[in-house]
């Protein structure tokens, strides 16, 4: 797992406790926050106020969220299975939900022109809930979608849904494709090794890429510990993965974030190393090197979630990027990796003035601080004082000294293009 680094205290906190997935509702410009200690925080995304927050949501950590695609009806899952429902204008739960069983929920895909809600977990098994009215709080008592049975054989870690059809991957890395019409399972894209005791990596994301609507060209992206795999939807054994690499920046990390931009020619990536990761997809050509565009780091551990929010007013420049993290941040930045600011933060931004942005702040500051430094000599009993990351947190030089790996890399570091044959997974 990502190793983690002290910051200096004078950098705020977005949440009281570690976050473990994120949710963007577009009619509200709202940002949400789901964390360990069982927390819902709704956060501005235009000047990053809190609005609210929703304490003790769940009697476990929250584990997962999803919304809803008018982005009013926010569904939770936690670590002991139960789902609930709420009501992002105000917060107010609307639905509860029982899985009938204690396990983890790792995976929450949500139909809105079928009023379905299918859920993953530990337990091996594909649930769903049908025909959503939201009639009352009484708890709805789930269906078994694919049968009696486990649809795995081992326990399921994520899953992502395309029109028709929904990807599982499991702890063994098993990656599975079904259908959700006919309620059958449609294509295995790999099983545990057959004859042999070893296991695959874990899956921990899936990913499709949504925007072709040809079957036979629909490619699903999947991360497992830190590498990347890219998978056509072929009956054909021979062609289904089309390319394999690793992308993180150490060895021995994971990657447990996966989006793209609207438009799908950028995949962006999270690691527990706290870097985010721009990879070039837009000539969907997998077959060959996928080039990195841009890296910095995020945070100072593990990303767990990434939203990649298009220009929704003309005056902002690029898209953005909400990145949230189990260092109790979450933060947001443009797709240039200018950092815009963090949650819960005193001084609050505007998406539309650049000149609120952090990453203005640090470059005026840094001038400021090199200007002091020609102008007035320092004794070294001073030097150390400016050096030192535990002096006053009131300084605004401390401020600076905490930042200093936000800002963006003035040398991008491009991963490797690892390539390995199928057989060998």
């Amino acid at each position: 797992m990502g190793e983690n680094i002290k910051i200096a205290s004078s950098v705020p906190l977005s949440c009281n406790s570690a976050i473990n997935c994120m949710a963007y509702s577009s009619v509200f410009k709202i940002i949400i926050t789901c964390t360990e200690d069982s927390t819902i925080t709704f956060w501005n995304l235009l000047n990053g106020r809190k609005l609210f927050t929703k304490v003790s949501a769940h009697e476990e950590e929250i584990t997962q969220c999803v919304l809803n695609d008018s982005g009013r009806i926010l569904f939770t899952g936690a670590l002991d299975g139960k789902i609930k429902a709420w009501n992002v204008a105000n917060g107010n739960l609307i639905q509860s939900f029982e899985t009938r069983g204690d396990y983890e929920i790792t995976g929450m895909n949500l139909i809105d022109r079928k009023r379905l809600l299918i859920v993953v977990g530990t337990d091996k098994k594909i649930l769903s809930f049908v025909d959503l009215k939201f009639e009352s709080l009484e708890p709805v008592q789930p269906k078994l979608l694919y049968g009696g049975i486990n649809q795995h054989d081992d326990e399921i870690l994520c899953s992502d849904l395309y029109n028709n059809l929904l990807a599982t991957g499991g702890s063994k890395g098993t990656i599975k494709i079904w259908s959700i019409d006919s309620k059958r399972l449609f294509l295995v894209l790999r099983d545990k090794k057959e004859n042999s005791n070893d296991t695959n990596q874990p899956v921990y994301r899936l990913l499709f890429l949504k925007n072709d609507t040809n079957l036979n060209s629909i490619i699903l992206i999947s991360s497992e510990s830190g590498f990347l795999s890219f998978w056509k939807l072929s009956v054909k054994k021979e062609d289904q993965l089309l390319t394999r690499f690793y992308g993180c920046h150490r060895s021995n990390e994971l990657i447990l974030s996966l989006t793209t931009n609207t438009d799908e020619t950028i995949l962006i990536t999270g690691d527990t190393q706290g870097f985010i990761t721009l990879w070039d997809i837009k000539k969907k050509i997998f077959n060959t090197k996928i080039n990195c565009l841009n890296t910095w780091r995020c945070h100072d551990s593990a990303i767990v979630s990434i939203k990649c929010i298009p220009k929704f007013q003309k005056e902002m420049n690029l898209d953005i990027l909400i990145t949230a993290s189990n260092d109790w941040c979450c933060r947001v930045w443009t797709m240039a990796g200018d950092y815009i600011g963090s949650f819960g933060q005193e001084t609050k931004w505007d998406l539309l003035d650049q000149k609120s942005f952090i990453s203005n702040e640090i470059e005026n500051l840094e001038h400021e601080k090199e200007d002091a430094s020609d102008k007035t000599p320092q004794t070294s009993i001073e030097k150390s004082f400016i050096n030192d990351s535990n002096f006053s947190h009131s300084s605004k030089f401390a401020y600076l000294d905490s930042l200093k790996y936000f800002k963006k890399h003035t040398r991008t570091y491009l991963p490797d293009l690892i390539n390995y044959d199928i057989d060998q997974f």
